[in-house]
């Protein structure tokens, strides 16, 4: 994805989140972008935003077993 992109992207999910704060799938879907900004920390907290509003979201725990596994390999390094 292009830098303009991913600004737009963010600031879409933001607002999303703004407008909603319920909308789990805005948090998860922001939390693909901070990753890619290499911002896995808030990546990270995202999907437990997402995780804490929807406990069935699957796909948030598999997203965030991931990045937990990323967080901990780029800290032993």
């Amino acid at each position: 994805m292009q830098i303009k992109d991913l600004s737009f992207s963010l600031d879409f999910y933001n607002r999303s989140i703004v407008v909603n704060p319920s909308y789990y799938k805005a948090y998860y879907s922001l939390s693909k972008i901070l990753n890619d900004q290499g911002n896995i920390g808030d990546a990270i907290n995202n999907l437990k935003k997402a995780i804490e509003i929807n406990s069935d979201y699957d796909k948030a725990y598999i997203l965030r077993f991931h990045r937990e596994l990323e967080l901990i390999y780029y800290n032993s390094l």
